[in-house]
């Protein structure tokens, strides 16, 4: 989807126990690409003890390839956690791992940037 200016938005979102994986996603970008990545598994309402998330920030700039800017991420042995890899230099592959925890909750991600080619 177009936001505006040449700015997209791309997500996915699903329901899966903290003790599964949600498979790989990959998102693929151009050169002079720059974009957030959001990821989210809500247990009950709770992130930080159940959950998980993920904040990533990042840009591809020319030969050097692709830079991160900002990472932060809560992770917990019952929700599990997110994985971000750089697999080439304009491919990341986003997993969230297995916890602990069987119980179920929803998950999301939400790519907001320019030059998104695709996420699947």
């Amino acid at each position: 989807m177009i936001i505006s200016g040449g700015v997209e938005r791309l997500g996915a979102s699903g329901y899966v126990d903290g003790d599964e994986t949600v498979g790989s996603l990959t998102l693929t970008v151009t050169d002079q690409s720059s974009f957030h990545v959001l990821c989210c598994f809500n247990h009950y309402g709770y992130i930080n003890s159940w959950g998980c998330a993920r904040k990533f920030m990042g840009a591809l700039g020319g030969t050097s390839g692709m830079h991160i800017v900002f990472d932060d991420n809560i992770t917990s042995g019952n929700g599990g956690s997110w994985t971000i890899t750089r697999t080439s230099a304009t491919t990341l592959t986003i997993q969230k791992t297995a916890g602990s925890y069987s119980g179920g909750g929803y998950w999301f991600i939400d790519i907001v940037g320019n030059n998104l080619i695709s996420f699947a």
